[in-house]
């Protein structure tokens, strides 16, 4: 399933953050029809779950 970005609602841009805060690593921690979710460090101290979301042009 792919979407496009602007299909989003307007709440979800709220939980967006910088991508240059957060380090992604290589630890996939799951995926699913939208995208995946890697392990990653945020602000250089705190451990998060980032999901990467597959719009129709690609990944973010």
């Amino acid at each position: 399933m792919e979407i496009d970005r602007e299909e989003l609602p307007g709440q979800w841009k709220r939980w967006e953050v910088q991508e240059s805060e957060v380090q992604r690593t290589d630890e996939k921690l799951g995926g699913g029809g939208v995208g995946t979710v890697v392990r990653g460090i945020w602000q250089g101290q705190i451990d998060v779950a980032v999901k990467t979301v597959r719009f129709r042009e690609g990944y973010i």
